[in-house]
């Protein structure tokens, strides 16, 4: 059973994590993903609780899609960023906290 709370608490902070890196650069619609996230680990709460087996395989198929996803996404962010830099998500937006970006951020925006 501490494994489970172990995969259940890793899960939950990574996906949000993510979620909440492309909520503050703006991607507001990355909220109902946030939902989905809450609400498949309320199910597997749920599914410890109760011992439920098909609880418990609801969120495998869950953390499955979630992980296919973000291989997607990978894929294609570098996809993206090898046939056209200036369409990537970020090209607008600059991360100040490390220096060598500070001035290329400071030349993108004058």
């Amino acid at each position: 059973q501490k494994l489970i709370y172990a995969v259940f608490s890793t899960t939950i902070i990574t996906h949000s994590i993510v979620s909440l890196f492309f909520l503050f650069y703006g991607y507001w619609l990355i909220l109902v993903a946030l939902a989905i996230i809450v609400a498949a680990h309320v199910v597997l709460i749920i599914g410890i609780r109760k011992l439920s087996y098909k609880l418990l395989i609801v969120f495998i198929v869950y953390e499955a899609c979630a992980m296919l996803a973000l291989i997607i996404v990978d894929v294609w962010t570098l996809v993206v960023m090898e046939m056209a830099p200036g369409t990537s998500f970020f090209e607008n937006h600059c991360i100040s906290s490390e220096p060598s970006i500070t001035n290329a951020c400071k030349l993108q925006s004058s």
